[in-house]
């Protein structure tokens, strides 16, 4: 498990590259990341890192001016760092009790539907 951590740092996320320097299979990566708790955090702040560098990379290229790769950057980040807040929609997160069940919706389309249906029941 360490040495795929030290490869999937390097690798700055890509679970690929990572798990053929370490000669592992993906399946295994995510049977590790459900089974061990910490294996997956450790694995979150591998991602973190690449984050950390595509930020970096996008700064000194606006503090200088530069032009060019600015639509992968912005790609890369509405992709990768949602929850950094590089998102154009609003996320909604809505929560009901359905018959004595909790649901958590977050497509603003599926919550007005379930809403809809809920109002329909109520009439």
């Amino acid at each position: 498990m360490a040495e795929f951590l030290v490869a999937y740092e390097k690798s700055l996320g890509v679970l690929k590259t990572a798990c053929e320097a370490t000669n592992m299979c993906r399946k295994t990566i995510w049977e590790w990341r459900k089974k061990y708790p910490e294996f997956d955090n450790a694995c979150h702040e591998c991602e973190e890192v690449a984050i950390d560098f595509v930020e970096s990379r996008m700064f000194k290229k606006i503090e200088r001016g530069d032009k060019g790769s600015e639509s992968l950057m912005i790609f890369y980040l509405k992709t990768k760092a949602k929850h950094r807040g590089y998102i154009e929609r609003q996320e909604v997160d809505m929560s009901a009790e359905v018959k004595g069940v909790t649901v958590n919706v977050t497509n603003p389309e599926t919550a007005q539907v379930l809403q809809d249906i809920m109002d329909k029941d109520k009439q």
